[in-house]
């Protein structure tokens, strides 16, 4: 079982499956940017997320493996921030799962080409171009 996070400026949504083309349960919740919310906002979004998974009773499933795509969480100073936070807040609410952090940028270029090859140009609430080569080499603008 698998939990994906996409926390976009404007909405987020997310995602708990054992086969991507078939959640088991899915939602969405208010944007989220970590420069703007900071560890505060980490903490609301996973109780959003998780509290919404609890609905109808129980404990909320606890996956082993958390993707969490971040808005503002993709330049080398604030990623630092973001995964020291992170394991904070994982800590509390999934500590047994292993989580990977990534910024917006690769969440659009996977959701837009699959593969995660490619080059994406998004301009909405804020902007980013971002590509990455088959063999990983990355860029970013924005």
């Amino acid at each position: 079982m698998l939990m994906a996070i996409d926390a976009g400026a404007t909405h987020s949504s997310f995602a708990l499956f054992v086969d991507p083309e078939r959640p088991l349960r899915s939602g969405s919740c208010r944007g989220f940017n970590y420069s703007l919310h900071g560890r505060s906002g980490l903490e609301e979004l996973f109780g959003v997320v998780f509290g919404a998974l609890a609905e109808g009773g129980g404990e909320p499933p606890r996956p082993p493996i958390v993707g969490l795509a971040v808005a503002g969480a993709g330049r080398p100073d604030a990623r630092v921030r973001a995964l020291r936070d992170l394991a904070a807040v994982r800590d509390r609410i999934v500590p047994d799962a292993g989580v990977y952090l990534f910024h917006d940028g690769e969440s659009a270029l996977y959701r837009a080409l699959g593969g995660g090859v490619g080059v994406v140009v998004s301009a909405g609430t804020g902007s980013i171009g971002y590509g990455r080569r088959a063999d990983g080499a990355e860029a970013r603008v924005g």
